[in-house]
């Protein structure tokens, strides 16, 4: 039987991960980011990101991780799989 299966890059092999903070901006300020400018630093905080590959089925864990290395070329000792149950 398959399940469903999210297949995402481990958080360990990603680096240097950004997000800008645009929370509490108004529409006005955040359509006026300047993204070159270095205040945009002062916005930005570091993120665990999750980086979803593919959501597939597969019969298990080690298969969804397979056939979602083997089609987008990504190493499979970087990425992991996590059932979803509905």
């Amino acid at each position: 039987m398959n399940n469903v299966y999210n297949v995402i890059v481990d958080e360990f092999y990603i680096r240097d991960a950004q997000i800008i903070d645009t929370f509490g901006l108004s529409d006005e300020e955040f359509i006026a980011l300047d993204f070159s400018s270095p205040m945009i630093d002062n916005l930005c905080h570091d993120i665990e990101p999750r980086h979803l590959i593919a959501t597939v089925f597969a019969s298990s864990e080690d298969e969804a991780v397979a056939s979602v290395a083997d089609k987008y070329r990504y190493d499979r000792r970087v990425l992991y799989a996590e059932k979803i149950t509905f």
